[in-house]
């Protein structure tokens, strides 16, 4: 717990008289040292609202709290300021800053995952609804296209046919997604070595993708990591991520790959450096059939990933930086760990 907080003392000028912690220096790149003002130091780091708490505890001898969340990369602080009482006197301030990151990463994960377990039944349900009248609709137009009628007017019927049939596959596509969307099936898991797949949808994805230009690279892992999860739904999630990072890159880009371990996770990175994703769409990339590619693209990617990752007790994080690209984390328990929970 030391090592996510940091105390500040200031004087009745907001400098620091003393410090304990590095939280600002790991997380932020910021060194404090004795003597310098706090409080513009804050609001150049972004903590405005800290900074306004802690010289409202040195004017007014008021006590405040409250939180920051960077989005890129993810951090959240939450600080505490109070006023430094000597005898009848403000002296100064204390100001406590803690990383809450961990906290309010699960804390999202367990909202994104109910999100997501509401989307998965409806779309188990909507798609076991659709899937036999869709059938039964293709198999009797395949069956009418197939015959052969006399009459001039046998030709025209056959295209207003086949066009029908286009659209139904179409509709088929998207009761696809859902099914691939829901959690009620295909979720029977094993021990598996994340590096070994990923390494193999990378070399399904550089096929795929060999003519858009864009290098893919692979860092080699420093250690072996082995996780729970359908090795072939695994495969998905990481080929749905790879290809989105392919896609927002320009030809002669480059995608980053990397594979590593810390804190109990597995951490599958990758980066891009595309155009990345406003702020306003970030809000809204895990909602399924949400795109802002072309009308071929259904935009299911992410919520499937995020589906599949769920599964396995995993999530995904994504941050991005217009101009400047894109980084997804998928993050799944290494395997003892979860035998050690039982």
């Amino acid at each position: 717990m030391k090592d996510k907080v940091q105390k500040f003392l200031v004087d009745r000028q907001l400098r620091v008289r003393s410090c304990f912690g590095d939280v600002l220096e790991r997380k932020l790149g910021e060194t404090l040292k004795s003597g310098q003002q706090l409080q513009r130091r804050l609001q150049a780091l972004g903590l405005t609202e800290a900074a306004e708490a802690l010289a409202q505890a040195v004017r007014q001898g008021r006590s405040g709290a409250g939180e920051k969340l960077f989005s890129s990369p993810l951090l959240a602080i939450h600080w505490l300021a109070e006023p430094l009482v000597e005898g009848e006197r403000i002296a100064g301030a204390t100001i406590v800053l803690t990383d809450v990151t961990r906290e309010k990463r699960l804390q999202h994960q367990q909202e994104l995952g109910c999100r997501m377990e509401e989307i998965s039944h409806f779309a188990h349900k909507l798609a076991s609804r659709l899937n036999n009248p869709l059938a039964a609709v293709l198999n009797r137009i395949g069956c009418l296209v197939m015959e052969e009628e006399p009459g001039v007017e046998w030709p025209r019927v056959r295209e207003e046919l086949a066009f029908l049939q286009e659209q139904i596959y179409a509709i088929s596509r998207v009761t696809h997604a859902l099914e691939a969307l829901s959690t009620e099936t295909g979720s029977s898991g094993k021990l598996v070595q994340l590096e070994a797949v990923l390494e193999k949808a990378v070399e399904v994805i550089r096929l795929l993708t060999a003519s858009r230009g864009v290098q893919i690279s692979l860092g080699a892992a420093p250690s072996s990591s082995v996780i729970y999860a359908n090795e072939s739904l695994l495969e998905q999630c990481i080929l749905h991520l790879l290809r989105n990072a392919v896609e927002a890159s320009l030809e002669g880009g480059e995608v980053v790959i990397s594979c590593g371990s810390g804190e109990g996770m597995a951490v599958v990175t990758i980066s891009d450096n595309g155009a990345g994703i406003p702020d306003a769409e970030m809000k809204r990339v895990f909602e399924p059939f949400y795109s802002t590619k072309s009308a071929d693209h259904l935009g299911v990617g992410l919520p499937i990933s995020c589906t599949i990752a769920s599964r396995y007790k995993g999530w995904l994080e994504l941050e991005s930086t217009p101009g400047s690209g894109t980084t997804a984390r998928l993050l799944f328990p290494v395997a003892k760990n979860l035998v050690k929970k039982g």
